[in-house]
């Protein structure tokens, strides 16, 4: 292919030209036939709503193929709570339990606070009860609640032990949770109130 005026450079010139016209091609070429870039798929909303929506709903798939591994993991941690005390209330009956397994590990005077229910998101079938424990014992003593409270299958959420100075004496502070099933009676009140039936 002849570049009418290349016959009057040397062929040095020649190369730098041609390399020049086809760099610029390329150039051109990348310009109008690229694929839309991101800047332009943000200006225009549409294209990017579909796109969140797409990545949005493969995540939804995602989470429902691991639905069964996710309640069966729920299924494992819920530990039934002991029958009696505080008259079939899961929130009181851990209350109890938790001063009886704080007092049984050796701690004096244990203060366990009123439990607080709080509801896992995403999940309508369970629950997690939490209470703030304080208390005082032996280095040992603590020791042993920390193992005592893991092998009942509890959740420290939360733990502050403090020394005290020149004494085999710590105190602690711990958030301690379980989770466990909404009562029937309950998960139905939330699910018409989720679906806006009262």
């Amino acid at each position: 292919m002849k570049i009418p005026g290349l016959e009057n450079l040397k062929p040095r010139e020649q190369k730098l030209v041609v390399a020049t016209v086809g760099a610029l091609i390329v150039f051109l070429a990348f310009q109008f036939l690229a694929p839309v870039d991101e800047a332009e798929a943000e200006a225009d909303p549409e294209a990017v709503d579909v796109a969140t929506l797409d990545e949005r709903f493969q995540g939804y798939l995602t989470d429902l193929e691991k639905a069964g591994a996710i309640i069966r993991e729920y299924q494992r941690n819920e530990v039934r709570l002991p029958e009696g005390g505080g008259g079939g209330r899961a929130d009181l009956v851990f209350s109890d339990q938790i001063a009886r397994l704080v007092s049984e590990s050796g701690f004096r005077t244990p203060g366990v606070e009123v439990p607080r229910i709080s509801e896992i998101d995403d999940v309508d079938e369970y629950e997690l009860i939490s209470t703030t424990v304080r208390a005082e014992g032996t280095f040992e003593e603590t020791q042993r609640l920390l193992r005592v409270l893991d092998r009942n299958g509890l959740i420290l959420r939360e733990v502050e032990l403090n020394a005290v100075r020149d004494r085999d004496l710590v105190r602690g502070r711990f958030v301690v949770a379980r989770i466990s099933p909404v009562p029937q009676e309950i998960l139905e009140r939330r699910r018409r109130r989720s679906s806006g039936r009262f």
